[in-house]
């Protein structure tokens, strides 16, 4: 039988495999949280991260999977990154991912944003993710979180800065330019402030 999320109570990770798959939604902290179509402009930047990871991953053991992607930090934890980078093909399940990622990015969007920027960032600090990027198309900014003795060590990069290197993936650096040239002139990019 398959649960709704619109449930109240107490989720766990047999529930969210327990409930119909066209239901995308989270887990963290044992609450349902459920998740908005993205929007173009969104896809975009995802499709440009997965692309440009990828090739840098190309003959390594790491691999790159883009939402929607299950990844599980806990019973009571259950995520989907838009962007997951995976270098321990043990934690590869046929469901997702079991444990925390190498990596994770989220493209931050008016509808996530504030979740993003403070249930994920510590449930991401807390399981061990070793970097976690939040990118926001609107500025067309990345937010980078390397994790130093169990805290999150963030430094802010924008189109001028050009490249970043991805320090989970050795020898991997990402242009900026190309993340956030491919949505211009998608409605969303367009219009208005992120709103907080």
């Amino acid at each position: 039988m398959q649960t709704s999320v619109d449930t109240p109570r107490e989720w766990t990770f047999e529930d969210y495999l327990a409930t119909a798959e066209d239901d995308r939604f989270e887990i963290i902290d044992g609450a349902a949280y459920s998740m908005a179509a993205p929007s173009g402009a969104h896809q975009a930047v995802v499709q440009e991260l997965c692309r440009l990871i990828g090739n840098c991953l190309a003959g390594k053991s790491c691999v790159v999977r883009p939402a929607p992607y299950t990844v599980k930090l806990s019973n009571r934890d259950v995520v989907q990154p838009d962007v997951s980078v995976i270098c321990d093909r043990k934690k590869l399940k046929s469901w997702g991912c079991d444990g925390a990622p190498d990596m994770v990015i989220e493209v931050r969007s008016r509808s996530t944003g504030s979740r993003d920027a403070l249930r994920k960032f510590n449930l991401y600090r807390d399981a061990g993710v070793q970097e976690y990027w939040m990118v926001l198309p609107d500025y067309k900014e990345v937010h980078v979180y390397l994790l130093k003795d169990k805290q999150y060590v963030g430094q802010q990069y924008g189109v001028d800065d050009g490249e970043i290197q991805a320090s989970s993936l050795d020898g991997c650096r990402i242009d900026l330019n190309e993340v956030f040239g491919g949505f211009a002139g998608e409605e969303e990019a367009a219009q208005g402030v992120l709103i907080e």
